[in-house]
């Protein structure tokens, strides 16, 4: 579509799916929150469902930038904060069951022993979509006992720093891209 001013624009009649998930995840988040009396982790489970659709979103961008721009410039550096992102949930899918697991306070070890099957199902969505979307093992998300295990201090201290490298890494790269 061009414009009276010379520039031309690009009109998207879609509405973006990840904002729709996560305005869905928000709503069925507080209804959680609401049902169990705040007994739930408003915050751990709002970020776990999060990382799923900034991850999505992420990779749709890059492809978007790959359509339009070809390999260089923005695509570069959304590719480039892709592969940061892969890189931190891999290295959190191998720190995890060494620094996280035998520090954990026994709730959280509980949850690999009496809910294996959606325990390692969270781990592997965590290894390859992001790993934030681990914290719905500590979240009490609607008082569901397979997800309620309890971070120790250590536990949360070795989460923060792949949170930290997620904010200092791949994050300001993806907002350059999109600059």
């Amino acid at each position: 579509m061009v414009l009276d001013s010379g520039y031309c624009r690009e009109v998207v009649y879609w509405p973006f799916p990840f904002l729709i998930i996560s305005f869905i995840s928000f709503f069925v988040i507080l209804a959680s929150e609401i049902i169990t009396k705040s007994e739930s982790r408003f915050k751990e489970i709002l970020i776990a469902s999060l990382s799923v659709a900034e991850t999505m979103a992420w990779v749709t961008l890059t492809g978007f930038f790959y359509i339009k721009k070809g390999e260089k410039g923005p695509t570069a550096l959304a590719g480039g904060a892709v592969l940061m992102s892969i890189t931190l949930n891999l290295a959190h899918a191998c720190m995890h069951p060494r620094k996280i697991v035998p520090n954990s306070l026994p709730s959280y070890k509980q949850l690999f022993s009496k809910y294996k099957c959606s325990t390692y199902m969270v781990m592997t969505v965590s290894c390859l979509i992001s790993f934030k979307y681990s914290l719905i093992l500590v979240s009490y998300f609607w008082m569901h006992p397979k997800y309620s295990g309890d971070y120790s201090a250590l536990n949360w201290m070795q989460f923060n720093k792949f949170s930290f490298a997620f904010m200092v890494i791949p994050c300001p790269l993806m907002l350059l891209a999109c600059v």
